[in-house]
């Protein structure tokens, strides 16, 4: 966010800063994919700075997608210079505390830009013939001020019939009352949406399935209230009243995602996924997602904790279903182990410690990314087992809850490394945190070593490989690999057109099954054209690190 300007507010009687937004949002016409975004400001004069958020989702359009400029005018209609700052940001000369309107229409072909089409679309905005999902952040330009403003609000101005599903408080149909940080960073689905709603110790749930997801309905409303009960537990309560889950259309790139909000969520699973492994894929989603929102409700941890915001949160995502009896313990100790050994891999790969991970090159969607996942969940399987010795009953979910709930963070100040490091040897004693450190901040660090500190013998070992390249081809064109198979490990990439695999020409999809499973004096030799280029291809066929987790570690985890 930039950092905000001096200005001069209105004063109310007790002296509190006194200013207000107020926004409508319009659509005419959805076959447009336009939509028409109105704000007043009311009470703000000076130098003013406005914004979109740098990023809201992993994968980000070049630009705002406005059609045309940002406009600014007083009551009288005066027109106000608006002057462009970056590709979301702009500054104006605010008039002395009279209403200033702002309007701009934003097109939702974000799905469609290079940077984000075949990636995460579906933390993007659409709008459809029937229904649509509004992404605030993409549509709601924000002043940056300091102090907050003493009332925001949101019309929705809608073709007729359509709905409004909005996580925040409603004053009257079509106009809902948001904090400003819901402006900045939440959810809203329209239109012909199936939706379905629970109440859980107060806390209002809203689903909202886009047409064509009465499968994942069924799915989601059998599993979801059970394990956003114990996530509750876990924090000690729920960190919002109401909350909207939006599952949006299912014409998206196969897998399934998630990305939280400020009180919203949208979530995506591929409707051509085997039951079973959707129905695992829910639980995990919404587990991990909304596990998110109680950091958010509290703090902005610095980047170097990705390990924990996110390897963290999948710890939670996998060990509540499995202490909730949702999944059993070979199934449990199974993906731990799978883990594990996703986190050797990527930290060996990538030259970095686990904390410099979270950094740009978590961005980048590689082996950082995997690292912060797998390695942070690996991490915190360790201090599970380690403070469950020093007596913590809940283990890391109790250490996450109170470093992102401590109150030194109400000020702005942000959670680091070493607050990190402090709690943790608060927790453990200095003696009992020198692993941990060590294994965080050194790069291709050992954990075998780790586990060893605390008497959990992990057993490695490497494997071959499936004897295919785990890919889907059109011919010979690789179309889609599997990040953890053999054809991807090796060097192959989307795109290839593959021409000898171990000295033999492909022809065909059969062909290259065939010819892989035939390695050449014991070595894969493949010769590709990739972008105009013919390429060669040779080397030891992949193999895969396992780890075998002790019996005993589950139940030390009970």
């Amino acid at each position: 966010m930039l950092t905000a300007l001096l200005l001069t507010l209105a004063q109310a009687p007790d002296g509190a800063p006194a200013w207000s937004a107020d926004y409508t949002v319009r659509i005419n016409d959805p076959l447009s994919e336009q939509v028409e975004l109105l704000l007043t400001l009311t009470g703000l004069s000076g130098a003013l700075e406005l914004s979109l958020p740098e990023r809201y989702a992993f994968a980000m359009a070049a630009d705002a997608r406005l059609v045309g400029e940002l406009t600014a005018r007083t009551d009288a209609g005066e027109a106000i210079p608006v002057a462009p700052e970056g590709p979301r940001s702009w500054t104006l000369e605010a008039p002395s505390a009279r209403p200033l309107h702002l309007e701009w229409t934003v097109r939702l072909d974000h799905r469609t830009q290079p940077a984000i089409a075949g990636r995460d679309e579906y933390e993007h905005p659409y709008l459809a013939e029937d229904h649509g999902m509004l992404a605030t952040a993409a549509l709601l330009i924000t002043p940056e001020v300091d102090a907050a403003p003493s009332s925001t609000s949101v019309r929705f101005e809608l073709p007729d019939d359509w709905a409004v599903h909005a996580p925040w408080a409603a004053a009257e149909p079509g106009l809902y009352r948001p904090s400003l940080g819901e402006v900045s960073n939440d959810l809203v689905a329209i239109g012909a949406w199936d939706v379905q709603r629970q109440e859980l110790d107060g806390l209002e749930l809203t689903f909202a399935f886009a047409p064509g997801q009465a499968a994942l309905r069924d799915i989601v409303l059998e599993r979801a209230p059970e394990i956003l009960a114990e996530e509750v537990r876990l924090f000690g309560g729920a960190p919002q009243p109401r909350y909207l889950f939006l599952f949006g259309r299912a014409d998206q790139s196969s897998g399934y995602g998630g990305s939280p909000k400020t009180s919203s969520m949208t979530l995506y699973v591929s409707p051509d996924l085997p039951p079973d492994f959707a129905a695992s894929s829910v639980v995990h989603l919404i587990a991990h997602e909304y596990h998110h929102t109680y950091m958010m409700a509290h703090c902005d941890p610095a980047d170097e904790l990705r390990f924990a915001m996110e390897g963290f949160t999948d710890w939670t995502a996998h060990s509540a279903p499995w202490r909730l009896g949702l999944r059993d313990d070979a199934d449990f100790a199974l993906e731990l182990e799978n883990q594990l050994a996703k986190a050797e891999r990527a930290l060996q790969g990538i030259e970095l410690s686990l904390a410099a991970a979270g950094g740009e090159a978590f961005f980048e969607g590689r082996g950082a990314y995997t690292a912060c996942y797998s390695a942070g969940l690996g991490v915190a399987l360790w201090m599970d087992l380690a403070l469950r010795e020093q007596g913590w009953q809940q283990g890391v979910d109790r250490f996450v809850r109170e470093l992102w709930g401590d109150p030194a963070w109400s000020d702005g100040e942000r959670p680091d490394l070493e607050a990190f490091f402090e709690r943790a040897e608060a927790a453990l004693g200095v003696e009992g945190c020198v692993p941990l450190r060590e294994f965080l901040t050194t790069p291709d660090p050992d954990l075998v070593a780790l586990f060893g500190t605390i008497d959990v013998a992990l057993e490695r070992r490497e494997e071959p490989l499936e004897a295919s390249p785990r890919a889907n081809f059109d011919g010979t064109t690789v179309l889609a690999l599997d990040p953890e198979g053999a054809g991807a490990r090796f060097g192959l990439r989307a795109g290839d057109r593959l021409a000898t695999v171990n000295g033999v020409e492909v022809l065909g999809v059969g062909e290259v099954h065939s010819a892989w499973a035939a390695p050449l004096e014991g070595r894969l030799r493949v010769t590709l054209e990739r972008e105009g280029e013919r390429i060669e291809l040779e080397g030891q066929p992949p193999t895969r690190i396992v780890f075998d987790l002790p019996a005993a570690v589950l139940e030390r985890l009970r």
